[in-house]
């Protein structure tokens, strides 16, 4: 097996993208990119040069239309919970059919030989009204997912959210009996946020996954979105910078040597 290196797998990930930015365009597809791939367009015109991945976020709308629309056209596979059973994650990826990822940490079930080298897509849905209720509904949202790790992470990575601690046995042992599979855990919480966010409200963010009440915005954010340059190629993002100083506070500050590091764990290999 021959491992991919950082540049390489870079390069493969631009073109999942290009991919993804082409099959939006035609079809009037609205997205941003997102967390440390924002800020890199920002920053540094491309990669964080310590970062190893993509990130996207897409509104609910346009997020389930871009499901449907690429697994029947798109170049590259199309990773969801409805398609792939043992699929781990409430959002969806695009993968290279050519290169295979270990991700480490997870249980043997699901690490899928079909993935490959992705780009993460992820939903922005409604906040509901009003302000005061943000952060309570974040963090149910966040419930429904972290009280699931130790199902599916083998814990020899430390991915465990501070939330877990606080579990009960007995909250456990409610979602063994509810869920039967991550599949069926990730429907109910896209299905849960999904509805809550049918009506337009004030603040909107990514409810299923991503940094907590900081990436919720203005849902203004979306009225105005422009092309960066990012590594020879030209990726959509907010205009706003009020998503970037949510996240990241002074955001063109680079952060100390000792935190310029990627926090994935996987390599990637070539089929």
């Amino acid at each position: 097996m021959i491992e991919l290196s950082l540049p390489e797998i870079k390069l493969e990930e631009l073109k999942i993208l290009e991919d993804v930015h082409n099959m939006c365009a035609q079809n009037h597809i609205t997205y941003s990119m997102a967390g440390g791939t924002l800020l890199g367009a920002v920053r540094h015109h491309g990669f964080i040069p310590w970062d190893d991945d993509i990130d996207i976020v897409m509104p609910r709308k346009d997020y389930e239309r871009f499901i449907k629309i690429y697994k029947k056209s798109g170049k590259y596979l199309l990773f969801h919970y409805s398609t792939s059973p043992n699929y781990p994650y409430p959002f969806i990826k695009v993968c290279s059919q050519r290169t295979f990822v270990e991700e480490y940490g997870l249980l043997e079930k699901y690490r899928l030989r079909d993935m490959g080298v992705w780009i993460d897509i992820f939903p922005s849905d409604y906040v509901p009204h009003p302000e005061s209720r943000i952060l309570w509904f974040k963090w149910r949202m966040y419930n429904y997912i972290y009280r699931y790790v130790p199902f599916y992470w083998d814990g020899s990575e430390k991915k465990y959210s501070p939330l877990h601690k606080k579990l009960k046995g007995w909250k456990i042992s409610y979602l063994r009996r509810r869920y039967n599979d991550l599949a069926s855990l990730s429907s109910q919480l896209n299905k849960y946020v999904s509805h809550l966010s049918l009506t337009p409200t004030p603040k909107s963010g990514c409810l299923i996954w991503g940094y907590g009440k900081n990436e919720i915005c203005n849902s203004s954010i979306w009225d105005e979105l422009i092309a960066y340059d990012f590594d020879g190629y030209r990726f959509m993002g907010f205009k706003s910078d009020e998503y970037l100083k949510n996240l990241y506070g002074d955001y063109m500050k680079l952060p100390p040597i000792e935190k310029r590091a990627s926090s994935h764990s996987f390599h990637a290999f070539w089929r």
